[in-house]
């Protein structure tokens, strides 16, 4: 977990950072490494569960694999 996205580690699978910017709830950093938004304004300024911000990990890499599988048509 980091406090700012630009200090996330390219080498872990998923970073958590808290001060971001933008209004994402999951983005990719590189091939191997997301980054998760953990700021309230994503999430409705209500805490959540790790199953709920797993789950919209899950909805990510199902939308980037379905728009990769899309443009290889």
């Amino acid at each position: 977990m980091t406090h700012r996205a630009e200090d996330a580690d390219p080498n872990v699978p998923w970073n958590f950072c808290g001060h971001v910017h933008e209004k994402y709830k999951v983005k990719r950093l590189n091939e191997n490494s997301l980054i998760v938004n953990l700021c309230v304004e994503v999430w409705n300024y209500y805490p959540v569960s790790f199953e709920e911000i797993s789950a919209s990990v899950s909805a990510f890499l199902k939308e980037e694999k379905q728009g990769k599988e899309k443009n290889k048509e």
